[in-house]
């Protein structure tokens, strides 16, 4: 797969003789890049926005990148990135802390918090107390 990465960022950069020069010594240092770089293979990630709708944060953009694998099974690698604009980002980085947080409580913390919320939690979910 980075062999493939590498021949599509390298494609239109290839009679630059650094470029060159690159490849004759990767392919000095080994035969399975050889290999890898004689099939051809060329991985473009595919670019698109997704925009998610989260029932407690509003609008999260996303930029999302796509490829095939050329593995047998066809796999396909998909990446979400946060979009440009950095709402998203703080919004993901404020969801991972509260998250982190959460974790680290022990179960009665949980269960207390839950009495004073008025709300069930899910307890199946949570580590047990040390």
């Amino acid at each position: 797969m980075i062999v493939a990465e590498l021949r599509a960022d390298l494609a239109s950069h290839f009679d630059n003789p650094e470029c060159i020069r690159l490849v004759e010594h990767l392919c000095r240092q080994s035969p399975l890049f050889v290999e890898c770089w004689q099939s051809h293979g060329v991985l473009e990630l595919v670019p698109r926005t997704k925009v998610l709708c989260h029932p407690d944060h509003g609008i999260l953009q996303f930029n999302v990148r796509s490829a095939d694998l050329m593995s047998p099974a066809n796999h396909r690698l998909v990446l979400h990135l946060p979009a440009e604009d950095g709402r998203t980002r703080l919004i993901l980085r404020d969801m991972l802390a509260r998250a982190e947080r959460h974790r680290s409580l022990t179960t009665p913390q949980l269960r207390q918090q839950a009495r004073r919320a008025g709300r069930p939690v899910d307890l199946s979910r949570t580590r047990p107390s040390a």
